[in-house]
Order: C-alpha cells, then structure tokens, then sequence
C-alpha cells in the first residue's frame, strides 16, 4: 500500500498527518472551517437549551394557575390538608407530563439513525440544515402555544418537531462527520471533538441556568424569542457559511443496508483486519461511561440534599452548573498541553480521565462533608475527557463515508444507555442508601475500572498507528485509513 503513494495520490489529501499540513495558509482554512462549526454548535445548543427550562416550568406554572389561580404561591396554603391533595394531584400529571416528554425524547432517536448512514451519502449540510429547521419551528410552536395560554401538553408538539428532525443527535453526528472530513486521524482531530462536546454542555447548561433566572416572574415568551433568533442566525450561516466536506461520489439510494451501517462500523474491514473486536471493545467503553456519566450527578444531587449534607436548590444548582463549567475548562486547557509536550493521543488521555473518574467515585462513597463533596470534584474534573476520546479513536478507524453511520450509532446507544442507567442507578441507590449511602458509587467506580482495563489494552495494541502515519485510499476519494 505505501508504495501507491505517489504525487497523484497525495493530490487527493485534503490534509495528512499532524505534520504534513503543507503551509500557514492551509492551517488558517482548517482553523477557520473549525470555528464555522463550533458555532455552529453554540448557536444550536442556545436555542435549545432556553426551550428546556421553559417546557418544565411552564407545565408546572400551568397546572397551578388551573388548580389555585394566578396568584397562588406554595407558602399561602401550606398548612392545609386539602392543599397536600391538590399538590399530589399536580405532582401525579406533572409526572406524567415528564414522562410524556421522556417518550418524545427517545422517539427522537430513530431519526438519528436514519439520518447518520443518509449524510454519508448526500453530504453533511442536510444533517445540519433539518434539525436547524427543527429547533426554529419548536421555537415558534412554544411561542404560540403559550400566547394563547394551551394546555401544558400541546408543547409535546413542538418537542416531537424537534426530535422528528433529529435534533441535538443528528447536528452532533453531523457536526463530528465535518469535524473527521477537515481534520486528520490524531491531535488535531481528538481536540476539536473535545472542543465540540465542551461546547455543547457548557453552552446547554448556561442556557437553561439563564433562562431558570429569566423566567422567575412567568415570562415565558421572551426567551422563546431569544431561541428563535438563535435559530434564524443558525439558519443564516447554514446556508451561508458553513461548507460542505464530503466529496457525493453516488446518489442516495434508499435500501435495508443503507440503515444497518450504524452496525456494520463494527465489522472486518479489508483495510483493518483487527477492526473488529476494536471497535467493540471502544463501544463497550462507551457504554460504561455514559452509564457511569449520565447517572452520577442525578445521585450526587440525591445524596447532596439530604443529611448530613442538607444542601439547598441554589448551592446544588451553583455546584453542578459551576462543576461542568470548570471541568471543561480544565479538559480542554489540560489536555492541550498534554498533547503539546507529551504528544498524549486519543486513548492516553482517555486512561487520564478514567482515572480521574475512579479517585472521584471512590472519594464521595466515603463523603460525609462538604469538604469531602467537593475534593471528589476536583479528583473528577477530567471525568468528561473520556466519551470524546472513545468517538475520536473509533472515528479514526472507519472510512469518512462511514463517519455518519458511526456517531449516529453512538447517539443510538447514548439515550438508551443514559435512560436505562439511569432507571436502573435510581433502583440501585433506593435499595442499599440505608445500610451504605455509597454503593451506587463504588459500583460505578468498577465500571470505570473495566474502562481503564480496556483503554489500556486497546492502547498497548494500536502503540504503531502514529508512527505508521494514515494516508487516504485510492479505492476511495474520502477516507483516511492506516498503512501497515
């Protein structure tokens, strides 16, 4: 294979290696096509984070208004009897209100599997362009269903508009597929995902912890306005700015195979024969930490609440929103320097979380102070490294047509693994939280332990991919792939 590389050949590089990158000029492009897409990322995740906070507290504003008028307020009736009914009755359609939406949510999944094997084929702009629409129209939709004052459930409609599009998932599978075509296999590569998954958490929890503050006295139309023109600036520079990376080397044929590709990612590969139990293995890897990622912070807040804690609504919302705000800080600062002066790849730095990760868990199992709280923190800033490290090492063993496919699976998995951990961590902890507070946390701690097992074996196997360089296959005009 290394001897087809000849000047014909590299004239179908759109980049090489981390060294290879022919000039300033050339960087300043990737650079710039970088930036185009993590604002991409930010304006998206704008609108859709105002709209979260506002579905839950205008239900809630709603049912009270029906139940007790306009001016109820909890502390009026709260030594009444007949209020602690009417209060379980709100609680009970709220519940189902919630779980209505959690239904929504996760039908919203399907279209992202549709949607990753469909931008492979037609290109990576229609996976931002349709969620774009998507979030726009939700906008709208919760504009005018609370100008007129409708029932709490007529939001579910704007939520199936955004889901029906593909929402968050798809701009994501979308966003890193652009992120694969501009960017080669290594530290390039692994730190603009980093970058995109930052973005996206921080950008999300900033939005909702604005909008809790902004809408305290029921103005739950103006930052619906807010999102709708974060939308309309997305649309803009959709179909303005942002470019298309994929080379369309066929039209879209619709057929069974074309969505079973999510799974055949995790096949042999001609090119990569050990491509198999690769991939599943880093799969396996993934799933453990969203189930691990997606369920400590909800437990954390549990324990957090209660004795001998007894921490109040604004220090837990203070502590979760200012925690996720620094530990992305510190990944992507951290992990910029680890790469610069140790050349720490994707799976080295992925070890480093996981570490992290296991000192936090182990550390608040035992807390019983505030001090305690918040070393496990700190132990577990680099906790969030991990999930973008997985993405960027399996990116790099698929081909660019298959990127779609890839992290449409890895959405796929993310929501089923976060609602079923979550269900499941929620059992767990109701069970043993009265003979050890702590259990739920030291049986995350050997799912990250299993993680640090494979990362590390995955790392010692594929120690000669950086030194072996990649280069783009003639068979095909896109892809990177490792020459052995």
């Amino acid at each position: 294979m290394a001897t087809d590389v000849g000047s014909e050949y590299r004239s179908l590089l759109r980049h090489t290696s981390d060294d290879g990158l022919h000039n300033q000029s050339e960087r300043n492009v990737g650079r710039l096509r970088c930036l185009v897409i993590e604002t991409v990322v930010f304006l998206f995740f704008v609108a859709h984070g105002i709209a979260i906070p506002i579905n839950v507290f205008y239900a809630h504003s709603r049912l009270q208004t029906q139940r007790h008028g306009k001016n109820y307020t909890c502390e009026l009736f709260g030594n009444h009897t007949s209020v602690s009914n009417d209060t379980k009755g709100e609680q009970d359609e709220m519940t189902q209100f919630m779980m209505y939406n959690k239904v929504v949510n996760v039908i919203g999944i399907i279209p992202a599997i549709f949607f990753g094997p469909i931008v492979d084929k037609v290109g990576r702009k229609v996976g931002i362009l349709i969620p774009t629409i998507g979030i726009l129209g939700k906008a709208i939709f919760f504009y005018l269903f609370i100008s007129l004052d409708l029932s709490m459930y007529y939001l579910l409609i704007g939520c199936g508009i955004e889901n029906i599009s593909g929402g968050y998932a798809v701009m994501l599978l979308s966003c890193f597929g652009i992120i694969a075509d501009i960017t080669p296999p290594g530290k390039v590569r692994t730190y603009r995902i980093a970058v995109i998954e930052a973005l996206q958490a921080v950008t999300t929890s900033v939005a909702i912890v604005t909008t809790g503050f902004w809408i305290q006295n029921h103005d739950f139309r103006n930052p619906m306005i807010l999102s709708a023109a974060a939308s309309v600036c997305l649309l803009c520079l959709v179909l303005t700015v942002v470019p298309e990376t994929l080379e369309i080397t066929s039209g879209l044929t619709c057929s069974p195979g074309l969505f079973l590709r999510c799974c055949s990612v995790y096949m042999k590969s001609k090119y990569f024969k050990e491509r198999r139990w690769m991939m599943v293995a880093a799969l396996v890897c993934f799933i453990l930490t969203v189930s691990v990622n997606f369920t400590k912070s909800n437990i954390q807040q549990m324990v957090l609440m209660y004795a001998p804690f007894c921490w109040g609504e604004v220090k837990l919302t203070l502590y979760v929103s200012a925690g996720l705000i620094v530990c992305w800080f510190a990944i992507l600062v951290v992990s910029k320097l680890l790469q610069t002066l140790f050349n720490l790849q994707d799976l080295s730095l992925g070890i480093v979380g996981c570490i992290s990760s296991i000192a936090s868990l182990f550390i608040f199992s035992f807390a019983s102070t505030d001090t305690f709280a918040y070393a496990a923190t700190g132990a577990g800033v680099f906790i969030r490294l991990i999930i973008p490290m997985i993405r960027s090492f399996s990116s790099r063993h698929v081909l660019l047509k298959e990127q779609g496919a890839l992290f449409a699976g890895f959405a796929a998995v993310e929501v089923v693994t976060a609602a079923v951990a979550g269900s499941l961590s929620d059992y767990i902890y109701s069970k043993t939280f009265s003979f050890f507070r702590g259990f739920i946390f030291v049986c995350m701690a050997v799912f990250m332990i299993v993680t640090l097992g494979l990362l590390v074996l995955l790392r010692v196997k594929t120690k000669d991919e950086v030194a072996s360089g990649y280069r783009r296959l003639p068979e095909d005009e896109c892809p990177y792939e490792r020459i052995n």
